[in-house]
């Protein structure tokens, strides 16, 4: 039996639309790796981003507690040379007046 036009027409695109759906198959398989593997490259990215940034914050922090250390130790020792220097003062003071220093309180209690 022979097929009429009509027939083998819808024979033609019958086929051409199996043809579209296994393209378009294959199309969504395909946009599903390429998805995740977009996917697995954000991860990735976003993981490198967060390692990068968390060692960057960690060596802001470390440079600025040595900033703060080292300023801590010279005002430190500024403040212990400004006080050795009071001391050797008073230390100098005393022994240029000692006696006369003693010799007022002497006169004081004398005066009582």
């Amino acid at each position: 039996m022979m097929m009429s036009n009509t027939e083998n027409d819808f024979s033609k695109i019958i086929a051409e639309l199996s043809r579209i759906d296994d393209v378009a198959e294959k199309v969504l398989i395909n946009s599903e790796a390429d998805k995740k593997a977009y996917s697995d490259k954000i991860n990735a990215e976003s993981a490198q981003f967060d390692k990068e940034l968390e060692e960057n914050i960690r060596k802001k922090l470390s440079d600025y507690e040595n900033d703060i250390e080292s300023k801590l130790t010279n005002s430190l020792n500024h403040i212990r040379r400004e006080t050795d220097q009071a001391i050797n003062d008073l230390e100098a003071w005393y022994n240029e007046n000692h006696n006369l220093v003693a010799d007022e309180i002497v006169a004081e209690l004398i005066k009582e």
